[in-house]
């Protein structure tokens, strides 16, 4: 099984839950979802970055 540590339930995968399935599967599986989770959090960083630069007026020659 591969559990979420944010639901504390099983964790789902293109709408499935991630239980019952052989290990090798569930190894590859947590992979995937580390990956998006650690790129969510680095976009939610990139973001959080961005708006304090906007704020802060350090960044007002960009243009976009």
């Amino acid at each position: 099984m591969v559990w979420d540590n944010e639901t504390g339930a099983p964790a789902t995968l293109g709408g499935c839950e991630l239980r019952g399935r052989q290990k090798e599967r569930a190894e590859v599986a947590c992979g995937i979802l580390t990956r998006i989770f650690t790129n969510r959090m680095d976009a939610k960083a990139v973001r959080s970055d961005t708006r304090r630069l906007d704020r802060d007026g350090a960044d007002a020659d960009r243009t976009g």
